[in-house]
């Protein structure tokens, strides 16, 4: 039966599970008075029975609350606010968030030598881990990373190798000391190298650190957002932003669901990345707003080893933006399985910006691998470029979709950009006034119905790819 267990009873029965109210722990819900403890201990309270608690009313925190498991957090008033007015540090962003879930963090489990892993195929390959003591036990499912013992990267306070990738474990012979991993994104690996298996706290769901079965529904909150470092079978409904750091920001969310999300924000749109898997948005609505603040120079953005999410109904008004130059509107990167099937993204007084971006990060991994986006609109007053599609010398994206997009506003003469990638289909893409240009290391990739401005060596293009139809307008 679907939900067994004693947590999905609960969540069937949601509406029989225990009550709890902060009021009862002290707080006022006025706006006025500080209710940061009598929220905590209410929360507190609820997680150790798997309850709910319910706000009816405006409650100020002045500081960040960490969300315990096992809770479902339900606004019941049309007021139901939290606001978090303290002072914003640029140092530590995330103190002004009003809640956050898990923290996320890697451990490193074993070295091994490089050459197993040189120059990969996609598909399965055996890692000897000798006689290497394992605080973690693998099971076939988890997740984990194979990075570089050196060329470390700070992210976020925590310490990251630059050459990593994403293995999914499938089989354990700890006897043997071996494990079978499947890694669909490849990267080279220098011979002399030594790797590292490091795991992921949100893939092994430990619970120091990442939470699970968090409900947040109908609430709206105020100068700070929720942030996600680690959380596993969780929802997000209904939610209204009001002037937060980031609308939605997450590391390590797993089988997850976000739905019906709304609100203005200052310097993140949608950043989802560092391991978020097997998880939904639907229904997003952003709303760009100034701020005296430095701002994040990207706002939906996709990269970092997810996985396997899915995005839906995705609109991002950023009308109030004026700027020239240095802004990704729609970026993938280090990412695969990702499908975004609606987006409306308006930003009519931004120069010079990069539209859709798919490419390699800063990692050296691969670029983005089956992942499809569709039913697009991307408009500004002047594209750098509508598109980039992969980066000369380094890999490019691979088995992903790009249809029924249109690019709204002027462009250079370069402004669609095929570099690199194989297996690809780009059909139905009107560039505008965009041409399109493409690398040596862009083959065996399919075009059809692709509208632009002219192409940039045609007899090249088609000599390498299966080009169908391309339309060609005159510049007005």
């Amino acid at each position: 039966m679907a939900g067994t267990g004693l947590f999905g009873w609960w969540r069937a029965r949601a509406d029989e599970r225990q009550v709890f109210r902060p009021a009862d722990f002290g707080a006022k819900g006025d706006g006025l008075a500080d209710d940061t403890e009598a929220l905590r201990a209410a929360q507190a309270r609820a997680s150790e029975v798997g309850g709910v608690v319910e706000y009816d009313g405006v409650y100020r925190v002045t500081s960040r609350i960490t969300l315990n498991s096992h809770v479902t957090h339900r606004g019941v008033s049309a007021e139901a606010t939290i606001r978090n007015d303290s002072p914003f540090d640029p140092k530590r962003p995330v103190d002004r968030e009003c809640f956050s879930l898990g923290e996320y963090t890697t451990e490193m489990l074993s070295r091994f030598p490089a050459a197993p892993l040189k120059a990969a195929a996609r598909g399965e390959q055996t890692l000897a881990l000798g006689n290497a003591a394992l605080p973690w036990r693998p099971q076939p499912g988890d997740f984990a990373i194979v990075a570089t013992r050196e060329r470390l990267t700070t992210l976020h306070g925590t310490r990251l190798p630059v050459r990593q990738q994403l293995v999914k474990i499938i089989a354990v012979d700890m006897a043997a000391g071996r494990l079978d991993i499947q890694h669909p994104l490849t990267a080279d690996f220098p011979e002399a190298d030594l790797l590292q298996l490091h795991a992921f706290n949100g893939f092994s769901r430990q619970p120091a650190h990442c939470v699970e079965d968090v409900r947040i529904q109908r609430l709206r909150f105020e100068g700070g957002g929720i942030s996600f470092g680690a959380a596993y079978d969780c929802a997000f409904e209904n939610l209204t932003f009001a002037d937060v750091r980031d609308l939605v920001f997450g590391n390590c969310l797993a089988h997850s669901r976000l739905e019906g999300i709304s609100g203005t924000f200052w310097n993140r749109g949608c950043e989802i990345k560092l391991g978020t898997h097997d998880s939904t948005v639907s229904d997003l609505d952003m709303t760009y707003v100034p701020s005296d603040q430095p701002a994040y120079n990207g706002w939906i953005s996709l990269g970092e080893m997810a996985r396997n999410v899915t995005m839906s109904n995705v609109r991002l008004d950023a009308s109030r933006y004026t700027k020239d130059g240095g802004v990704i509107l729609v970026g993938l990167q280090y990412c695969f399985g990702i499908r975004i099937d609606g987006l409306d993204v308006k930003a009519p007084g931004l120069r010079d910006a990069v539209g859709i971006l798919l490419m390699s990060g800063k990692s050296e991994a691969s670029a983005p691998v089956d992942c499809d986006i569709r039913n697009a609109d991307v408009a500004c007053a002047h594209f750098a470029r509508c598109l980039q599609w992969g980066s000369g010398g380094r890999d490019g994206p691979m088995n992903c979709t790009l249809g029924q997009v249109r690019f709204h506003g002027a462009a250079d003469d370069d402004a669609a950009v095929f570099e690199a990638g194989r297996g690809n289909v780009i059909r139905d893409v009107n560039f505008g006034s965009g041409r399109v240009v493409s690398g040596p290391d862009f083959t065996g990739n399919e075009l059809d119905n692709i509208v632009c401005a002219g192409v940039d060596d045609s007899a090249s293009l088609s000599a390498h790819n299966t080009v169908r139809s391309i339309v060609t307008l005159s510049r007005q």
